[in-house]
């Protein structure tokens, strides 16, 4: 297995196919690239700071549009808690593009995103409100997922991506992977073993890994808060765009009101380290069934 790694998106990458060549490499890291200059809240020369604090009809692409009606349709099974307005709030907080971490004084409310933001047609919006877009809370595995189709669309018999600990795997021959489940608190430890199936995705969530002055980057905007109930999650789904998702929302104080219409397997790890999961993951865990 050829095995590529290097940093984008704010985090690291490690790739590995089974090719002895590694004419791919570049093709992966521009897919990457392309990705972080158009989606990046960070960056003032991305499409998405464009965007920031304008009105107005704006063509910005199909996938833009498709990332955008992902995000609709969460913002549905929600009930509008999960949103990409959500970076209004993450930058009055201080997670801004210059990672201040220094919370503002008034922090503002984040508009529903139906009255917004419409989507007109396959490549054009209409901002309605001046917003802050983010597209944090499913846009790594949509990356992911881009990445996935385009090694099966090369043919590549057997290949796991991994982008900052979510992974996607694929074998021709229909076996699974073993992968690590990390230790919340102690990112030397693992608290289990998970057998990842060809095809699907496995992505996580943690409250403590951005943290600072009693805050996080997973919000609940009702009371602009990062409560600590669950401190991690892990969701293994069909794709990585569902699967990184519903870990994001399953560190809301209120996830489990949520009904959604995908097959997923859940893991979530509470502040006093108790362990709650589905059936899938029964068996992978080195803690005492909760």
């Amino acid at each position: 297995m050829h095995e590529f790694n290097f940093e984008g998106i704010g985090t690291y990458w490690a790739i590995s196919y089974s090719d002895t060549d590694n004419y791919l490499d570049s093709e992966i890291f521009d897919i990457v690239k392309d990705f972080d200059s158009k989606y990046s809240r960070f960056r003032i020369d991305s499409q998405i700071y464009s965007l920031k604090d304008k009105k107005g009809v704006f063509k910005v692409g199909e996938e833009f549009v498709d990332i955008l009606k992902l995000y609709f349709e969460f913002y549905f099974y929600t009930k509008g808690s999960f949103t990409p307005l959500v970076g209004i709030t993450l930058e009055d907080l201080g997670y801004d593009k210059s990672y201040s971490f220094v919370p503002n004084k008034c922090l503002r409310s984040v508009p529903p995103l139906d009255c917004s933001i419409k989507i007109l047609s396959r490549d054009t919006i209409e901002v309605l409100k001046p917003i802050t877009l983010d597209f944090g809370g499913l846009g790594k595995g949509f990356l992911i997922d881009k990445i996935y189709n385009f090694l099966i669309l090369k043919s590549i018999s057997e290949f796991i991506i991994n982008g900052g600990g979510d992974i996607r795997f694929f074998s021709k021959s229909n076996r699974y992977t073993e992968i690590a489940l990390e230790h919340p608190i102690n990112p030397k430890l693992a608290i289990g073993i998970y057998r990842l199936q060809s095809g699907k995705a496995i992505c996580a969530s943690s409250r403590v890994k951005r943290a600072w002055n009693g805050h996080s980057h997973i919000v609940d905007l009702s009371s602009k808060l990062s409560t600590d109930e669950v401190i991690a999650s892990w969701v293994v789904a069909d794709n990585a765009t569902i699967a990184d998702a519903l870990a994001t929302i399953a560190l809301l104080s209120n996830s489990n009101n949520y009904k959604f219409p995908y097959n997923f397997q859940t893991l979530l790890i509470s502040s006093k380290l108790d362990a709650t999961f589905s059936d899938g993951f029964r068996n992978c865990l080195f803690l005492a069934d909760n």
